[in-house]
């Protein structure tokens, strides 16, 4: 098994990590996924200043997230992370998120890939020389979902153009982003009874701050699933599902 595969950060969780129920923030679940997958590459040469030199980025194409429990503001975690090589365009990296006690809390499942800064297309790490380490022998904590889901019910429709804050390095709205949209469309009184207890995000195609789009959440019971549209072209989804949150 390749160790190089293999990174683990630790972090503690302050007031800016979560929210107005003092848990971790989903946002913050993507962000500290993010920054540890940032330091992961920066250690294998595979990350911002490095692939600068191909003209290439890093992007997301994928993630499923199941969250076991939020934790609370003052604990800590530790985020584990490792790759699985390349299947073609796709590069798998999962996670697994312990608390102080060890017990795995949330589990995650990406794909990325590789985009030319210029034809802001995907291209192959093989083709361009690029090897990501396999951590053959490790189990992925979850089986990433493919395709797109669809669900009928009761709709919600607003508009919403991204601003400055929503817009990363590459020039697009950052994969954490997402999170806060979604959030933000159940509103201050279902996140205060409600958490996302399962989110299937698929980032289909770049949503540019030049763009405004057309925000549609649909819910069923627990289930929902929040789009961003321009027109008939669907540029992200996110399928999941509620529970109620834990009284504390």
């Amino acid at each position: 098994m390749d160790p190089q595969a293999f990174f683990e950060k630790r972090f503690h969780l302050g007031t800016s990590e979560c929210d107005i129920n003092g848990q971790w923030m989903l946002r913050s679940v993507l962000e500290m996924a993010q920054s540890t997958a940032n330091e992961h590459s920066a250690a294998m040469h595979l990350w911002h200043d490095d692939l600068t030199e191909q003209n290439l980025s890093w992007v997301l194409f994928k993630t499923d997230l199941y969250v076991d429990r939020y934790p609370r503001l003052g604990e800590s975690v530790t985020v584990r992370t490792f790759t699985k090589g390349s299947r073609s365009m796709f590069c798998p990296r999962y996670y697994l998120v312990t608390d102080a006690r060890g017990a795995v809390i949330v589990r995650i499942g990406s794909l990325l890939m590789l985009m030319d800064r210029t034809t802001r297309k995907a291209v192959s790490p093989a083709e361009r020389g690029i090897v990501i380490p396999d951590a053959e022998e490790a189990v992925p904590p979850v089986k990433i979902s493919m395709g797109v889901k669809s669900l009928s019910g009761e709709e919600k429709r607003f508009r919403h153009q991204p601003q400055y804050a929503d817009i990363d390095i590459n020039g697009h709205v950052n994969n954490a982003r997402y999170a806060d949209w979604l959030c933000n469309s159940f509103g201050i009184e279902a996140m205060r009874q409600y958490e996302v207890a399962f989110a299937a995000i698929d980032y289909r195609h770049e949503v540019v701050p030049e763009v405004p789009l057309e925000m549609i959440l649909t819910r069923s019971d627990d289930a929902f699933q929040f789009s961003g549209n321009v027109e008939d072209r669907q540029l992200f989804s996110i399928y999941g599902r509620l529970r109620a949150r834990s009284v504390h």
